[in-house]
């Protein structure tokens, strides 16, 4: 990854750390997911308190996804690629890592269907 697309992840880790922090001071971990392709983006959000996981609402987090949906758009652009998905996980410790998939675009999913907890599996 070269400078400029580290810089914009540094900042995504920030603003999801910040969004956390707003919404909850016993959250634990965070999690962002971004998939791409030539047709469409979608984002999705959450944070995690004792395992249980808890969206981001999009009202109530006036610009959280425009900003990161934005700075995602610029990660991908730097990456140089037109399909795809990263997962930003980001903990209360301010230590934050970041996963790339470029052929699976169900990987990662943040979802409570079927009585999941939100946070994505198999990370």
């Amino acid at each position: 990854m070269n400078q400029k697309a580290s810089a914009v992840v540094i900042e995504l880790a920030k603003k999801l750390i910040d969004v956390s922090s707003q919404r909850n001071n016993d959250w634990e971990a965070a999690y962002y997911r971004f998939s791409f392709d030539k047709l469409q983006i979608d984002s999705t959000a959450l944070y995690s308190v004792r395992g249980e996981g808890f969206f981001f609402d999009g009202f109530k987090c006036v610009g959280f996804y425009e900003d990161m949906e934005a700075l995602s758009i610029s990660l991908v652009k730097e990456v140089d690629k037109n399909k795809g998905l990263f997962l930003l996980v980001v903990r209360s410790d301010f230590t934050y890592e970041i996963k790339f998939e470029w052929t699976d675009l169900g990987k990662w999913k943040i979802s409570k269907e079927d009585g999941q907890s939100g946070i994505p599996s198999d990370i």
